[in-house]
Formats: C-alpha cells, structure tokens, sequence
C-alpha cells in the first residue's frame, strides 16, 4: 500500500500547482480560495477548510476546483472519508480543464486505494489511463507507478491474472524491475501455480536482495516443485556458502539430494555428522545406515543400523540383515536372540551357526523352525545337516 506522507506530497504538489487556474475562478470564489491559501500556507489547515466549505457557487469550474482543493487539505489534516468525497465530487462535476481532471481522478484512486476501496480505485485509475492515452497529460513515469497500483489493488482482492496483467503493462510503460513489481508478479504466479514463472521472479529478486534468506528457501522450494534436484542441491550449496546457517532439516533435504545425484556417501557423511548426539531418532540413524549401505561403506553401515536397532527394535532385522551379508555371525547370533520367536528367526540361527561350522545347533534351531511353521527350506535343512559328512 501506498506511503502516507509520499501521498501527501503528490497531493500537496498539486494543490499548490493548481494555483495557476485562479483567474478562471469566479470573483467571489477566486477571494475565497485565496483566503484559503493564506491560511494554509500560515498552516492554519482547518481554518482554510472552513473557509472553502462555505464557497457556494453555480458554476462547474468554481465547485470542482474548491472540492479538489478540499479535498487535498482532508487528506492532510487525516480525514480520509473527507477528502474521498470531495475529490468524488470534483470529479463527478467535470468543471474542470482535462489535464486537472485526470490528475483529480488520479488522486481519488489514490486516496480510494489508501482507504481500501480497491474496486472503487481500479474503476478511477482505469478511466485515468484510458483518458491519457490519447492526450497524454500524464509521463511515463506517472503511468508506471498506476499500473503498480493496478497492480497493488487487484492483489489485495486476490484477481491474481489482473495483478500479471497489469505488471506487464507497468513493464510496457518503460518501468524498471523492482522489488514491489516483483513481489505482485510471484504472489500471483504461486497462487496460479505458475511454478516456473515463479521460479524466474524469485531468482530476480534474489539478485536484488541476496542478503534476504527467504529469496533462498523459496528457490529452494520451486527448484524442488518442478523436480529440478540438481539445482535444487546446487542452491542449498550457494546458501552456505553465502553464509546462512543450515537447518537440520535443510541438511537432511541435501543429503536426500546427494542420494538422488547418485553420491550415496556425501548423503551418508551429512547424516552422520547430524546423528552424533544421544537424542537422535532412530529414524534418522537408519536412514543414514541405509545411505552408507547403497555406498558399500558396510562398517559404518553396521554402526549406523546398531545404534537405530539399540533406539528401535522395529530396525533390528535390517542390522541382522547386513551382519549376515558382511559374514558377522556371531554378532547375529547374539542379535537374533533379542528378536521375537518366528521360523524366520531360527531359519537365520540355523545360517549363522552352520556358517560359523556348528552344525548341531543349525539342526536344532531347523528342527525347531519346522516345528513352528513346517516348509520347505526347514525341512531341506534337516535332510542336508543330517546328512553324515
């Protein structure tokens, strides 16, 4: 929304511009404006107010330029209903010459979009720039920044096609990238889920403001949204390089990233370094020993899988699991014994000890598989241990 006292300026401006129509003022009217001048120039504003609210004239000219006036000196001394009434009635009027009157109805969309009145507004400054485009009254640069409150209005009452419409008119008038057009244009992209429009908006404001985080995380986020994870990965990389400090979670979201570029042990390295303190989850322990697993690193594979399975019995199979591959059978021996009864526990046992060459204890723990659940793997074990060697 506007600046107050920048609003204030414009209209000031004007008011004491206008001061070149007085000789078309009718006599009487003419005395009362002066008066009015006298009084806001020794910043007496209610008193020149008083004196221009009993102005009563027939003549279009005479009451439009006096409820312009009116309404500039409203807004100044903060009544904002005020001054939206008179400058409406100095518009409605038309007394005025052409170029005052687009610069009235400019300032009654002005003060309209301060006051929160956006269709009201849009309304005003459409007629604006339709007037002008044949006369040209008002520069480019005035134009730009309606098309910025065009902008600005249609946000606030979320026409989110109208806020990129009128942002690309604002561009067509010569207007320069910004900030505030950049904001209006990436609400409505996101909100129209135009991702990679999106995506381009929030790299131009991070170019103008690299030192604010949220330009960072929301490149993050859209790389992420159209599935670019390479760059995804490199803007987490460029982030701390920058000198913002990673969260946790940002870093478990890079070492997903490593994985998917298909550099298992970066992603490993980054858990572990995260995993270190007694309050980790075993969650996060597992899927650590799940990236040093798809490494090979099979020993720090092993730590990761112990300390989740020590956190959580639910991850003790995937620990027995990589014993058994890595021919640690002793270790999964003592393993086994904390896991609950099942033939896929006795079937393991029954691997393990015929590994390690206990042959009479691989039979036990077969005989006792085919007793809980009778299949053909314990019964081929059977057959096999009992076979004379």
């Amino acid at each position: 929304m506007m600046n107050r006292s920048f609003l204030t300026l414009v209209l000031m401006a004007l008011l004491f511009g206008s001061n070149v129509n007085a000789q078309e003022l009718s006599r009487s009217t003419a005395n009362r404006v002066h008066q009015a001048y006298e009084l806001q120039n020794q910043g007496d504003d209610a008193k020149a107010i008083e004196v221009l609210e009993s102005v009563d004239s027939s003549r279009a000219f005479d009451t439009s330029y006096v409820q312009r006036m009116l309404g500039i000196l409203y807004w100044q001394e903060e009544q904002s209903e005020n001054a939206e009434k008179a400058l409406s009635h100095s518009v409605e009027l038309k007394g005025l010459p052409a170029e005052q009157h687009i610069e009235t109805q400019r300032m009654l969309a002005d003060i309209q979009l301060s006051n929160g009145k956006m269709s009201q507004a849009l309304n005003n400054y459409h007629q604006v720039i339709a007037q002008n485009k044949t006369q040209k009254y008002l520069g480019p640069e005035t134009i730009q920044q309606i098309w910025l409150r065009v902008g600005q209005a249609n946000y606030q009452m979320e026409n989110w096609p109208s806020v990129l419409t009128a942002s690309k008119s604002y561009y067509s008038a010569g207007g320069k990238t910004t900030t505030s057009v950049l904001n209006l244009r990436l609400g409505a992209e996101l909100s129209l889920k135009q991702w990679n429009n999106a995506l381009k908006t929030t790299l131009a404001l991070r170019g103008l403001e690299p030192e604010a985080e949220r330009w960072w995380t929301q490149t993050l986020n859209l790389y992420l949204r159209v599935g670019n994870h390479q760059q995804a990965l490199s803007t987490l990389k460029q982030y701390e390089r920058a000198g913002f400090e990673l969260t946790k979670d940002q870093y478990r979201m890079m070492a997903q990233l490593y994985s998917k570029q298909g550099v298992p042990e970066k992603s490993a390295q980054i858990l572990h370094d995260l995993n270190k303190g007694n309050e980790t989850k075993a969650k996060d322990l597992a899927i650590e020993a799940q990236y040093w697993q798809q490494a090979r690193e099979w020993e720090e594979s092993l730590n990761a899988w112990a300390r989740a399975s020590s956190k959580d019995s639910d991850y003790r199979w995937s620990y027995i699991q990589l014993l058994m591959q890595n021919k640690q059978y002793k270790t999964a021996i003592s393993q086994l014994s904390k896991v609950k009864e099942s033939s896929r526990r006795e079937l393991t046992n029954v691997e393990a000890y015929y590994r390690l060459g206990d042959r009479e204890q691989a039979l036990k723990h077969a005989q006792k598989a085919n007793q809980i659940k009778s299949d053909r793997v314990a019964l081929n074990w059977i057959r096999y241990l009992n076979q004379p060697q």
